[in-house]
């Protein structure tokens, strides 16, 4: 089973529109067994505009929807804290942190778990952050028009790709997938709080001899906040 992690942010109702979709992407284009965990921050200064009425009725729509709430996390402890906080309520074999921006491709699991399973400790998939999408409509999708069209369109572009072997060394920040033996050994540095935490995380792997992680490109995810 993988656990896909993800820092709940419902600073409006765009901010919420976009995790629910990022979660059902995630239900519908997973082909391993998934649970998600939210992670709620109690005393984020950004949620501090919504009222707790408005976020309390995004969490059980999250709820609602199977997703594991972890809330009351300390915000002030940072990003790696939360991450680690979310990994050890979880209970799958591998592990995928993920933002909450996201839309998951077809089967984007599929290349990711192959690997992990012969030769890699960590992975990411592809995603527009790295490579230049021939988009099927020809531009990127501003971020807060995505609708059921947008979202068949990025799952069949991505269902073409799942055959692509090729793989370079690096990350996206935006996903990481690892075995959850592997960050028994590295985890989450939670001495840095905010920037570069996934850098430490991925140079934590290198300083344990481990092998690299890389990007696999016939695996892929959409980042809308990098339109």
């Amino acid at each position: 089973m993988i656990s896909i992690i993800f820092n709940s942010y419902n600073l409006n109702e765009q901010h919420e529109q976009i995790t629910i979709q990022m979660v059902k992407s995630a239900q519908r284009n997973t082909e391993n067994k998934i649970e998600i965990i939210a992670l709620d921050k109690k005393n984020s200064p950004l949620l501090q505009q919504r009222s707790a009425i408005k976020s309390q009725q995004f969490l059980q729509q999250l709820k609602n929807l199977g997703i594991k709430i972890l809330e009351n996390i300390d915000n002030d402890k940072g990003y790696s804290y939360a991450m680690n906080r979310g990994v050890e309520v979880s209970e799958g074999d591998y592990l995928a942190f993920v933002d909450n921006d996201i839309i998951f491709g077809h089967w984007w699991d599929r290349n990711i778990i192959k690997r992990l399973d012969e030769d890699l400790v960590a992975a990411s998939p592809n995603s527009n952050t790295i490579a230049n999408y021939d988009y099927p409509y020809g531009f990127f999708v501003p971020q807060n028009s995505w609708n059921d069209n947008d979202l068949k369109a990025f799952e069949e572009y991505s269902q073409n790709l799942l055959n692509i072997e090729d793989s370079d060394l690096g990350f996206a920040g935006e996903a990481i997938v690892m075995r959850r033996n592997i960050w028994e050994q590295v985890k989450w540095n939670e001495q840095i709080s905010y920037g570069g935490n996934d850098w430490c995380l991925c140079l934590e792997i290198i300083k344990n001899a481990l092998p690299a992680p890389r990007i696999l490109y016939g695996s892929n995810i959409y980042h809308l906040g990098h339109n």
